[in-house]
């Protein structure tokens, strides 16, 4: 099992984790709503996260004002 980390906003793949422990260790200790925002599982038991990669919070800091929008990327 795999984990691969992908930007909630841009799309852009942040990075991955080949190693089935980071489950229990990390994601072990999201809720059930967060689990079901953030997660998705494919048909070989790979973990896809929704996280922010550097550049998305970076503008997010620079323009709160866009944390009100679904996608503030055009």
């Amino acid at each position: 099992m795999n984990t691969h980390y992908y930007c909630r906003h841009c799309g852009n793949h942040i990075g991955s984790i080949e190693r089935e422990e980071i489950y229990n260790v990390v994601l072990g200790h999201l809720t059930e709503q967060e689990k079901q925002d953030m997660l998705h599982y494919d048909e070989n038991g790979n973990i896809y996260v929704k996280a922010i990669c550097e550049d998305c919070q970076h503008t997010l800091e620079n323009h709160p004002h866009y944390h009100e929008y679904e996608s503030f990327i055009q």
